[in-house]
């Protein structure tokens, strides 16, 4: 019976912990939901819905069943104070970069379009509602597919299932949403192994929810693409013209074949120019229940 709950280094098994803040979230989702329904009148439609404040909510709880678990500093979660901010902006222009090289593309085929440009909705609460909303995505995803899950699977010593599995997580979490296909899956999950790879490389969570961040805002309040296949208020209007398998069509940039090219170039780039901070995360070091670690 304890050999099914932990592991021959006396670690509680990755899979009971990722169960159990699975069936957490789940239940702060639908106790959040019938509180919105109980206040708004607009009932059980609600129930499943994801409010701002979810967010919050859902990252203290993962923290804090990261906490009572394994007893263990949150660094080991990538939460290291060391240039976070610096870490953080540049994420975020990493997102950028991508984001704007995928549309420079496809505005050069011919593929879009830009039907307008609406400057005066910087003005609505709407458009910076939006940009609220993808700062909780950015945070709350980015802690719990990358800190919590890949630090979780460190138990199991194996490289590619801390971050193939991880990834593969983080793609689920889109199955739900409008206009999704199998190949905009497979996106989501190979740009959630890229966001793995930053996590890795920098060795904080910081740079992954910078690039998290702005991808999203960028693409959707800035562009006007779906995001995700999510519409948002945004400053620039544009029309897909070209095939839907290279750029994405009703689910936005992540379901195109432009996408999935701009991402293999970013992860080369993450391969070759960014420096592995060994000083931070390590998948093969300072295991969730390893005590004598020097953190």
């Amino acid at each position: 019976m304890v050999y099914l709950l932990k592991n021959k280094y006396n670690e509680v098994r990755s899979g009971w912990v990722l169960l159990i803040s699975g069936i957490i979230l789940f239940l702060i989702l639908m106790l959040v939901g019938f509180a919105v329904a109980l206040i708004t009148g607009d009932g059980a439609v609600r129930v499943l819905n994801t409010p701002f404040a979810d967010y919050p909510l859902m990252i203290v709880a993962l923290l804090l069943l990261f906490r009572f678990v394994y007893n263990r500093p949150l660094n080991q979660m990538g939460f290291y104070s060391n240039d976070w901010f610096k870490q953080l902006a540049l994420g975020g222009l990493f997102g950028i970069v991508l984001i704007s090289l995928m549309v420079l593309i496809m505005w050069v085929g011919g593929l879009i379009q830009f039907t307008g440009i609406y400057l005066n909705n910087f003005a609505y609460w709407k458009f910076w509602n939006g940009l609220l909303v993808f700062i909780g995505v950015g945070f709350f995803e980015e802690i719990f597919s990358r800190g919590f899950i890949m630090t979780v699977l460190k138990t199991t010593r194996n490289k590619w299932v801390i971050v193939l599995f991880s990834s593969s997580i983080f793609g689920v979490l889109h199955i739900a949403n409008p206009s999704t296909t199998p190949f905009a899956l497979v996106n989501i999950t190979l740009i959630g192994i890229l966001i793995a790879y930053l996590f890795i490389k920098t060795g904080r969570i910081w740079a992954s929810i910078g690039i998290h961040i702005t991808w999203n805002f960028i693409q959707g309040n800035i562009f006007g693409s779906l995001v995700s296949g999510v519409e948002t208020m945004s400053i620039m209007q544009l029309e897909v013209i070209g095939n839907e398998w290279l750029t994405g069509g009703e689910f936005g940039f992540e379901g195109g074949v432009i996408c999935t090219l701009v991402v293999l170039f970013a992860l080369l780039y993450v391969h070759f120019c960014i420096k592995h901070n060994e000083n931070f995360w390590r998948m093969d070091s300072n295991m969730p229940l390893n005590r004598s670690s020097n953190i």
